[in-house]
């Protein structure tokens, strides 16, 4: 009788013990009950709602901010013969071919810009290119031009520019053996544009527009140079004004 206990007992036993589950400290939870991440929605709590005009990087933000604090520069305009020095709201163009005139007789070697007092004067200051004849010469003189004619475009209005795009697209190059930042957009066009931003000192230094094959339509090497180093006395006009 004790014998037929026992074995019961043991049969019972093992019974219990084989439903026991082990917790072996894994997740139980059924493979296709698992749950990806929450996906929100535009406006919903969790990732911020998509933007149709994305602010520029703060990488992007920091590079032009630096080109923003450069005191003077000189660099070239879409026309290459033309040498812009910039120090300021004063702005001093020079053209590698003269004489050039406006009317007959009026030479000028230099065209200063005042973008505070919204005045331009067109000035002859070599000898040599300013002598109308044997007895007329305009050296060391000027006369007032149109001021929206000759304004130009200067890096400091490219950087300010960028701010009114929406960059589509930010990658980085090396231009015009410099580390560059550039940055794409659509221009006032409506083409394709890039634009390359020199990495230290923040200025601009290449712009490319293209057309919708891919092919270039318009590319302007800026030619940066002596930034920080261009004299408030290179770009103040000194002549006499003629009447």
């Amino acid at each position: 009788m004790k014998m037929t206990i026992m074995i019961a007992l043991v049969i019972v036993t093992s019974f219990l013990v084989s439903c026991v589950q082990v917790n072996t400290g894994n997740d139980t939870t059924p493979v296709d009950s698992v749950s990806s991440p929450p996906q929100s929605s535009p406006g919903s709590p969790g990732l911020p709602s998509p933007s149709t005009e994305p602010a520029p990087s703060n990488e992007l933000a920091s590079i032009t901010a630096k080109g923003k604090s450069v005191k003077s520069y000189q660099f070239n305009s879409d026309d290459p013969s033309v040498i812009i020095l910039v120090n300021g709201d004063k702005i001093r163009k020079t053209a590698s071919t003269f004489p050039r005139t406006y009317k007959p007789g009026e030479y000028f070697t230099h065209v200063f810009i005042d973008r505070t007092a919204k005045t331009a004067y067109a000035a002859c200051l070599n000898d040599k290119d300013c002598r109308y004849n044997k007895t007329t010469n305009y050296n060391g003189t000027a006369y007032e031009v149109s001021f929206d004619e000759e304004n130009v475009e200067t890096l400091w209005d490219v950087l300010d520019s960028l701010e009114s795009k929406e960059i589509k697209r930010q990658t980085t190059g090396f231009i015009s053996q410099r580390d560059a930042t550039i940055v794409e957009y659509t221009n006032a066009d409506g083409l394709r544009e890039e634009l390359a931003i020199e990495d230290y000192y923040g200025l601009p230094i290449q712009r490319t527009s293209y057309n919708t094959d891919g092919t270039i339509a318009k590319r302007t090497n800026f030619g940066v140079d002596r930034i920080n180093s261009v004299k408030e006395s290179e770009v103040t006009m000194t002549a006499t004004v003629r009447k």
